[in-house]
């Protein structure tokens, strides 16, 4: 069983002044952020740090250090019975252990199945109680019980749960990862007589509260199960809050209009309301033994103290970008324990107040648009290096754009360029190598054949590698098996016949007649029969191109769209590994993958997101560094993971775009992000119509992979003149002569000026 992974990160928290906040510490001085001498004579105007969306408390001054406990996921070490769907439904912080609640079902939810587990720190890995049809029971003086079904929360240290003795009553039970320890009183009979969802909540004494969203209120009952009384709640219940035994219990959640509130159990009234509007409603609270209050959501940690909501620490700046918070509590030590899923996974977070932290050498990363997948990426790095952290530089707005990019380029030209750079940014890589701005990279990267073929030769300039490729992806045409049979490559004279033989009317949708030159013709590098850019030479004028012109304007698409094509690819390209569905559903399940029409091979066209190193950085090793956990197997598997709704829960859709399951450029990747999207897919099969992932659509992925090559990227320099000169015959004003020869006088031209 794999041990779960232990990391301690060093963290800065933003330095503001914290008045008055009970318990924690305020730091006359702090040490200084960290920095390098060109950082500080870089140009920063017109960029922004893009973290989740912030809001705008008091900050505290208050350094933390912070522990962090990756878990391995529970649901993997159950055995799961055939059809079963199964996920952590809730967690809890206990002690110093996590429990688990998961849910699962079969068939259309048919059957259901509910699991307890509990992770042993000794032995590294998760106690499993399957807990269906009464699936665990144990002796307690005595008595056979059966359950652990429900684990209830507590603010103190102990784990609760169900256990009854089967057609009688029900008990709330001491457990733990052995399983039942002591019953401590049966459940309230009133239980039964209320009607919707209720919550039952534990205080440091063992007394109990059952909270009814339905009626409005909370019953307070005695360690022995007696109900106290029952109490007034204008709002709704998240937990309950406590300073020691024997001490007062309040009430956290929000009142009816969705607003952060805590209340008084004494009364049931709302004591605490104005100055906690800048917490999100979905949150998590805790209460010191000193009496200060903290309260958490997925982005910043608050304390509240007198009115005052201060922000003492912001989970998103420091790395730690997640998406749930299942739970958090405060130590006796003072430090502050959050339960959290991240990366897709269950982690425990540590905070524990310090007086200094070790200075970070930052490396600043220049790009023109925002990533949110690129940016978790760059956040687990930051936690987990003790040496570097790297701040992302953007643009204000798209406004700013042009701006921002030429302010990076004069700074290169000056040597004051950003560490690494966006390969957005940069309008002429060959040029910039011929200036001496970019360093080389190739010790960063091992074994070819590791990688996406073709992904590492986008960043070659003169066989030298000068980008590190972090994500791909295919332009490439997809045929009717039925239609090409068992061929390997198209040359154009093949597919051109192919299409003339068909009952095709179009060669594609939306490819009207300069497309079809563009990328069926001319992208192909090796054919040298009408461009050959070696040589400098181009013949554009013969024959076989004017037959190639007069093809292409009888079966461009015009705006017909009911026309039937010949050759399919999903409008966004192949950018998403759900695309090989659209693709296999077009042609009925009988789709073959050969790309675009080439010389000697297959049209597969690989393009990639690229990182460059400036070479005047004076955090070099640093820098890369990072490039080389970035294009790590482990990070590329995380990051073709990352789903545009994850990043909407974690805050990001704000500032950053994302998008769902963006290729790696590791191959190893690809396994797992192939048995991820098979494993989800049952619901999308059963109840959106979807196909199912075939043998034969995984096959033709890895066929991709395998055989994709960089596109040509001189195209773009011609691609204005194709459509300036072209349009025209295909308007029916000139001939296909006269265009061909207009065409052949610009490109050779422009071939003879390079």
């Amino acid at each position: 069983m794999r041990k779960f992974a232990k990391t301690t990160g060093i963290l800065i928290a933003v330095s503001l002044l914290l008045e008055g906040c009970t318990g924690l510490k305020t730091t006359k001085e702090r040490p200084e952020e960290p920095t390098s001498v060109a950082a500080e004579s870089r140009e920063t105007q017109n960029s922004t740090e893009v973290t989740p969306a912030e809001n705008h408390a008091e900050e505290a001054d208050i350094l933390f250090s912070v522990e962090e406990t990756a878990y391995p996921d529970p649901v993997s070490v159950i055995t799961l019975r055939e059809g079963e769907r199964t996920w952590t439904y809730d967690a809890v912080l206990t002690g110093d252990t996590v429990a688990c609640l998961d849910r699962g079902y079969s068939g259309n939810y048919e059957n259901w199945y509910f699991y307890t587990q509990i992770y042993d720190s000794n032995a590294g890995g998760w106690i499993t109680y399957d807990t269906i049809n009464g699936n665990y029971h144990a002796e307690i003086d005595g008595t056979e019980y059966y359950g652990m079904q429900n684990i209830y929360r507590s603010i103190g240290d102990k784990l609760y749960t169900n256990a009854y003795i089967p057609e009688q009553e029900e008990y709330f039970c001491e457990t733990d990862k052995d399983g039942f320890r002591r019953i401590l009183c049966a459940f309230p009979k009133e239980e039964q007589e209320i009607e919707g969802d209720t919550s039952y909540y534990i205080d440091k004494d063992e007394r109990i509260y059952l909270y009814s969203k339905e009626e409005k209120n909370i019953r307070c009952y005695d360690r022995e199960g007696k109900l106290d009384k029952t109490v007034e709640v204008p709002g709704n219940v998240y937990g309950i809050l406590q300073k020691e035994a024997g001490a007062e219990v309040y009430w956290y959640g929000t009142n009816l209009k969705l607003r952060p509130v805590i209340g008084s159990l004494s009364t049931g009234e709302i004591t605490a309301e104005n100055g906690l509007d800048e917490l999100s409603s979905d949150y998590k609270a805790t209460m010191a033994e000193d009496g200060t209050i903290f309260l958490a959501d997925t982005q910043n940690l608050f304390c509240f103290l007198d009115g005052t909501l201060q922000k003492a620490f912001r989970f998103g700046k420091n790395g730690y970008i997640m998406s749930r918070m299942y739970d958090m509590k405060c130590a006796a030590d003072g430090s502050l324990y959050f339960l959290v899923e991240m990366d897709n996974s269950i982690a425990r977070l540590i905070l524990t107040e310090v007086d200094s932290l070790p200075e970070k050498q930052e490396i600043v990363y220049a790009d023109l648009t925002g990533n949110a997948t690129l940016a978790k990426s760059i956040a687990r790095f930051n936690r987990r290096s003790e040496k570097y952290h790297v701040t992302l530089q953007l643009p204000e707005s798209i406004d700013d754009n042009a701006a921002f990019q030429q302010g990076r380029q004069r700074a290169m030209g000056t040597g004051n360029g950003p560490d690494l750079i966006g390969g957005a940014l940069l309008t002429d890589v060959e040029g910039y190598v011929g200036k001496g701005y970019l360093e080389e990279l190739g010790d960063i990267v091992g074994e070819k054949s590791l990688y996406v073929n073709g992904a590492l030769d986008t960043c070659r300039v003169n066989g030298l590698l000068y980008g590190i490729p972090y994500e791909c992806s295919f332009d490439l045409v997809a045929y009717d098996k039925k239609t090409v049979g068992n061929r390997n490559s198209l040359s154009i004279e093949d597919f051109m016949g192919l299409v003339e033989k068909s009952d095709t009317e179009i060669v594609q949708e939306d490819v009207g007649g300069s497309s079809f030159i563009l990328k069926y013709v001319l992208n192909d590098e090796e054919n040298t029969a009408y461009i050959d850019w070696k040589g400098k030479k181009c013949n554009l004028t013969g024959q076989e191109f004017l037959r190639i012109l007069e093809f292409a304007k009888k079966y461009a698409d015009t705006g017909n769209t009911e026309k039937e094509a010949f050759a399919y690819c999903p409008f966004n390209g192949f950018d998403e590994f759900r695309r090989i569905k659209d693709i296999f559903s077009h042609f009925d399940g009988d789709a073959v993958l050969l790309g675009y029409p080439k010389e000697g091979g297959n049209g597969i066209y690989v393009s990639t997101s690229s990182i460059y190193l400036f070479a005047g950085s004076e955090v070099k090793e640093g820098a890369k560094e990072f490039l080389q956990f970035l294009i790590s197997a482990d990070e590329q598997e995380k990051y073709a993971s990352y789903s545009f709704a994850e990043a909407q829960n974690d805050g990001m859709s704000t500032t950053m775009w994302a998008k769902d399951g963006a290729f790696p450029v590791v191959k190893s990747a690809y396994d797992g992000m192939i048995k991820a999207a098979k494993e989800k897919e049952e619901d999308n099969v059963k109840y959106l119509g979807e196909l199912p992932y075939t043998d034969a659509m995984i096959e033709q992925i890895y066929y991709i992979i395998d055989h994709a090559e960089p596109g040509n990227a001189r195209i773009n320099a011609i691609s204005g003149m194709v459509y300036e000169e072209l349009e025209s015959y295909f308007s029916g004003d000139i001939s296909a002569k006269e265009a061909a020869e207009k065409l052949q006088n610009r490109v050779q031209l422009y071939m003879y000026e390079r």
